[in-house]
């Protein structure tokens, strides 16, 4: 992967982008209306009109002459363009081709800030900016979210709260997970990348309590997720250290560390179930109806996929179509197996399939799932083969949590629907931007040949 070529010193125009961005990152998780049983949509709201306005604020920069646009990363640029075209494809298909605009939209934007995230001269410190604020942000959540499990609330969700109070200020326990969840990656990033205790402490202790909140909250894709990410920390470290044996002291600070944090996840969980209010996470993961609803969505999902296999239903056709297409949900050899959950589900709709890849596949055909893995396999191979080249132990962990934040983004959404939400999005597209700074950054100068290869 060949780095940008060197530009100029940043313009002042620059230099103020690279604190708006991450300002927006930290906007919007705290935008509430209050009384709105929907807290996301108000974030979308807000979200989408700032990133319009950075967007325009940018290219007229451009036109203007206060800030030269950089050499393009033309790879993950050109498989988001295929992704983007996915999209425009299956449209045509649509039931409400105002309807999938409107929804449209907040991706639209979500890549945009992707896109100003790239092309900024100063992107590792607006990384490290947009990164530092949502971990602070991210706290203030998991603290109120602490809160609402033992009945303090200044929010009405209304009927929200009867199935988990731990909510936040996301609007539902799954939304608020998807978020906390990437966060403790990138606590352990900013973490490794410290040479003194204290800070080291701190984020060790943010850990704890991101993690604290997810538990409380009840939430099973997650779970998955940090389990799958976590193992993959290991593994991946564990071959860098075999390629890198200098890694040997950093390898042992993280294990050291890890441990401490289960220790102290562990002392949590005994502390809750002293106070009167335990956490049921066996009934929560065993509880069989709720376990063949999701199977029955992504059953429909995948039925819906199949009659129009290619370019899908259009985007977000998913909710609208989803009663008609279950009619071939029963009449398939599997349709009795699922008898047992249409009281449960009756006279509403399912809103998403809860597998991001399923709805891509119902609503966009195989062009848009493909396009979709292809897209999410750069970074995923690209931020690997940059990972083990990288000379530097300190760093090479740093980006081994990044890229094992992103694993775990992968695995929640292949059973809930995260990047359908404007916080989450957010995170995802700022470990996106991290790989692109890992993957397209200058390398270190002491060792210029340790770059990846063009792609």
């Amino acid at each position: 992967m060949r780095p940008p070529s060197p530009t100029c010193a940043p313009t002042r125009f620059e230099r103020l982008m690279a604190w708006i961005l991450p300002l927006i990152a930290a906007i919007t998780p705290l935008v509430v209306i209050y009384l709105l049983q929907q807290p996301q949509v108000g974030q979308a709201y807000f979200f989408s009109l700032a990133v319009l306005a950075a967007t325009a604020a940018q290219g007229t920069a451009w036109a203007l002459g206060w800030a030269r646009p950089p050499r393009p990363a033309w790879l993950p640029l050109g498989l988001a363009l295929a992704l983007a075209a996915s999209v425009a494809t299956s449209l045509p298909f649509s039931n409400d081709l105002l309807f999938s605009l409107r929804q449209a939209i907040l991706p639209l934007c979500a890549f945009l800030f992707l896109m100003l995230i790239v092309v900024s001269p100063l992107r590792r410190a607006l990384l490290t900016r947009a990164t530092v604020a949502l971990l602070a942000v991210g706290a203030l959540l998991a603290v109120y979210g602490i809160a609402q499990h033992y009945g303090f609330e200044f929010l009405r969700y209304s009927g929200q709260l009867s199935k988990n109070a731990v909510v936040a200020t996301i609007g539902h326990p799954n939304y608020l997970s998807s978020v906390l969840g990437p966060l403790i990656f990138l606590a352990a990033s900013l973490a490794q990348g410290q040479r003194r205790h204290a800070p080291r402490a701190l984020a060790l202790a943010l850990v704890c309590l991101l993690a604290g909140c997810i538990l409380l909250a009840r939430t099973r894709s997650i779970w998955l997720g940090l389990g799958v990410g976590t193992a993959a920390m290991f593994l991946l470290g564990l071959r860098y250290w075999l390629r890198n044996r200098a890694a040997r002291g950093p390898l042992g600070e993280l294990a050291l560390g890890a441990g401490l944090a289960l220790g102290a996840l562990v002392a949590l969980m005994l502390l809750v179930a002293a106070t009167g209010r335990p956490v049921d996470l066996v009934d929560r993961i065993s509880s069989t109806n709720e376990i063949r609803s999701r199977l029955f969505y992504w059953k429909t999902a995948i039925a819906m996929g199949d009659q129009h296999p290619l370019l899908g239903r259009g985007f977000a056709m998913y909710d609208p179509g989803f009663w008609p297409a279950t009619l071939e949900v029963f009449k398939s050899e599997d349709g009795p197996y699922y008898q047992d959950v249409m009281p449960s589900i009756s006279g509403t709709t399912p809103g998403h399939a809860h597998s991001e890849y399923l709805e891509v596949y119902a609503e966009q055909g195989l062009v848009g799932l493909v396009s979709l893995l292809a897209f999410l396999g750069f970074f995923l191979w690209y931020g690997y083969l940059r990972l083990m080249r990288e000379p530097d132990e300190r760093a090479a962990f740093r980006q081994l949590a990044v890229w094992c934040a992103l694993v775990l983004m992968l695995v929640d959404a292949a059973l809930s629907f995260p990047w359908r939400l404007p916080v989450s999005l957010i995170v995802l597209m700022i470990v996106l931007g991290w790989q692109v700074e890992f993957i397209y950054g200058q390398p270190p100068a002491a060792a210029p040949a340790e770059a990846p290869e063009a792609a």
